[in-house]
């Protein structure tokens, strides 16, 4: 049996995609093929899954593992919950029971690698299988509040996204949502972004993705001069919010906006990802259909799926 590692709150879209079922936040277990999933952060092979107390019980059982290992071992932890103890305390146990058996530890020199995967009482230990599958080649050029690719994904499953379907990025910055799509199912897909820098690198990193996307450098004015009444099946975007950097009433102006020509072009969905629900405040011609809280290593975020009425 496998673990697939995903963002908390897109569970459900791993569990389709590997087949598997959820076990913890952010952990789906499966005993499929692994494939290049684009949902999944990493995948690893079980050796051991127990629930424990304290920081003993997880050296208790470590020191039970049936291993076949040469060489150096080094014992990397990821930890999500509240515990008394930090991630390096339980390296420390693992290698501690290892060492007592006679299995070298190095953080530095190693030939294998044994992941101790914590989650609130729930521990697993394994062996790598695919990891770091949420990187992708084409992201040369990222936007700082670009849409993490696995989430792009996952907010497309959301939509209902579909061969053929014609979908629209509005604030398409690096392009990620729509590469996503691209690389999902053939269709017409078009970004939007008012900076032409976005623009730019969305060019550049649909070339290395070798998809086609059309894209233009417009305000959110323009964007029934694009499309005609009820042309776009699907909108999946992450629209601009309020910041330090960026004052209220331009957000007001252009979510305003934004939803005014939604209601023109679509007939489909739109899926949003947003920091608050602010965001809801804008959208009084449509309804709710499904949101969900997302959480990005120690960020909150929300998705939305609205439908007109």
């Amino acid at each position: 049996m496998k673990i697939a590692t995903c963002l908390e709150g897109i569970e459900d879209i791993v569990e389709s995609e590997v087949k598997g079922k959820k076990i913890a936040r952010g952990r789906v277990k499966f005993d499929s093929e692994v494939k290049d999933f684009r949902s999944v952060n990493d995948v690893y092979e079980i050796l051991a899954e127990f629930k424990f107390r304290d920081i003993e019980d997880i050296e208790r059982e470590a020191s039970k593992l049936e291993l076949n290992i040469k060489g150096n071992v080094k014992i990397e932890c990821t930890r999500d919950g509240d515990h008394k103890f930090n991630s390096v305390d339980v390296e420390k146990a693992i290698g501690s029971a290892l060492q007592k058996r006679g299995i070298k530890t190095s953080y530095k020199n190693f030939d294998s690698v044994l992941i101790a995967d914590v989650v609130d009482n729930l521990c697993i230990i394994g062996i790598p299988v695919a990891m770091k599958l949420n990187k992708r080649n084409y992201r040369v050029r990222i936007n700082n509040q670009g849409v993490h690719p696995c989430l792009a994904y996952a907010m497309l499953r959301i939509a209902g996204y579909k061969e053929n379907s014609v979908l629209l990025d509005p604030f398409c910055k690096d392009a990620t949502i729509l590469i996503e799509a691209a690389l999902l199912h053939a269709g017409k897909i078009y970004g939007i972004d008012f900076n032409r820098n976005n623009i730019r690198n969305a060019e550049i990193n649909t070339k290395m993705a070798k998809v086609e996307i059309k894209l233009n450098n417009a305000e959110m004015d323009w964007v029934d001069t694009f499309f005609k009444k009820g042309e776009i099946d699907f909108i999946v975007s992450y629209p601009i919010f309020e910041s330090k950097r960026r004052r209220g009433n331009i957000v007001k102006n252009v979510l305003t906006e934004f939803f005014h020509q939604a209601g023109h072009v679509l007939k489909g969905k739109i899926v949003l990802l947003s920091p608050d629900k602010k965001i809801l405040d804008y959208a009084n011609n449509f309804k709710i259909k499904e949101e969900r809280k997302i959480k990005i290593g120690k960020s909150n975020f929300f998705i939305f799926a609205l439908i007109p009425g």
